[in-house]
């Protein structure tokens, strides 16, 4: 592999179907993928750092003795974030400013720890925190950060709720009596199963952005864990998690959305020849690349070129940032416009003569994931996406390995 070269413009590929896998996005972790892909490292660097969620472990590794890993934090506002890891791997850090400028270290966060803990109060902007094993140390461990709200690492109303994100979300109830409330956007009628884990007696309440109560459950899961399993139409909804009997102690929580729904929408062609646009509709059977229409042709669709997505070997970067791994993309809202990825492929081709194929177990959904081509031809990652709701087909540069 001695070259690549890009090549912008408008890309085909066989229509595909808008399948129940645009709500299987609560349970993929950050920088995780299909057993093909080669998930690079978290970045090195401050341009390569890997975005930190609030209150979402991360999992990372140290491959060697000088590797380190490097976090990027946003913050909006002025307050007090408390940074920690956790695992095995004996780690230590650094936080900086965004210049580079050193704010706090930390190598055991206790005479009996192997891991980190910052706490700091910043003002409102972006920071990194570098992190290396101590004396060389390697290993898988893990990341977590959380804003401190006056000691409720989540709000208790919905007016102060997390959004849950596309990956398990940490949390802690202290002290007695405290509630953590959770946001839950459903873009369409959709099955979903709440569930909590840890060593926690949890109770889980589901309602309504009235305040309605949909479901109640303290029960399901191991260890006093709760489990709601239901089906809810397209709205916003609110999961309060609070521990039975008083108790206090850590846990997480995650969804996960039926894989088997109909769209709410339906698919529709994007015209290649001046048609009229023509709403698809049918079961919702099992996915493929190829899809007919009513008088048995196959349907093609056009990937048009998505500006903000350059793709890179091994790396990717989207809004002009750069990330070598994945990028959950969730209710994500940029200058006014919102983005849900459905699905994201990347497809390959020898030459501009040849069809786009599928790239081995690189399909994923809710996420923009980093792909290493090793062969020669032309590559590109192509998108489902909804943007404010209505389903688009995005398609990024063309990158070419000679």
């Amino acid at each position: 592999m001695n070259q690549t070269t890009f090549d912008a413009g408008m890309v085909k590929a066989p229509r595909r179907r808008c399948i129940g896998s645009l709500f299987a996005l609560a349970t993929l972790a950050t920088g995780s993928a299909a057993a093909d892909m080669a998930m690079p490292d978290d970045g090195n660097t401050r341009a390569t750092s890997t975005v930190i969620a609030f209150g979402v472990r991360s999992e990372a590794s140290l491959e060697t003795r000088d590797d380190v890993d490097v976090f990027r934090i946003e913050l909006q506002g002025r307050a007090e974030i408390a940074v920690q890891s956790g695992g095995t791997t004996d780690t230590m850090a650094a936080l900086s400013d965004s210049e580079g400028g050193a704010i706090a270290t930390n190598d055991d966060a206790s005479a009996t720890s192997l891991n980190f803990r910052i706490v700091e109060t910043l003002e409102g902007g972006v920071y990194y925190l570098t992190v290396s094993g101590s004396n060389g140390a390697t290993g898988p461990y893990r990341v977590l950060a959380r804003i401190q709200r006056g000691g409720d690492d989540h709000g208790d109303t919905v007016g102060a709720s997390t959004r849950i994100t596309a990956m398990e979300t940490a949390g802690s109830l202290r002290p007695e009596g405290d509630i953590d409330a959770f946001r839950i956007d459903v873009n369409a009628e959709t099955g979903i199963v709440l569930r909590t884990k840890g060593p926690t007696d949890t109770v889980g309440r589901l309602q309504d952005s009235a305040g309605n109560v949909l479901r109640e459950a303290d029960t399901g899961g191991d260890r006093g864990n709760f489990v709601i399993d239901t089906t809810l139409m397209a709205g916003i909804y609110y999961l309060m998690v609070s521990a039975k009997d008083g108790e206090t102690g850590g846990y997480s929580v995650e969804a996960e959305f039926d894989g088997h729904v109909v769209c709410a929408n339906p698919a529709v062609r994007v015209p290649d020849s001046g048609n009229p646009e023509i709403p698809h509709t049918g079961d919702d059977g099992d996915s493929t690349d190829e899809e007919t229409g009513e008088d048995g042709a196959e349907e093609e669709i056009v990937y048009e070129r998505f500006d903000p997505l350059v793709v890179d070997v091994g790396s990717f970067s989207f809004a002009g940032i750069p990330y070598t791994t994945c990028l959950p993309i969730v209710n994500l809202t940029l200058l006014g416009t919102t983005y849900n990825v459905l699905r994201s492929v990347w497809q390959t081709r020898a030459d501009e003569a040849d069809d786009w194929t599928n790239v081995a177990g690189t399909e994923v959904t809710g996420q923009l994931c980093p792909y290493s081509p090793t062969d020669p031809g032309q590559y590109r990652m192509i998108g489902d996406v909804e943007e404010n709701g209505v389903l688009k087909h995005y398609a990024s540069n063309i990158l070419t390995v000679e």
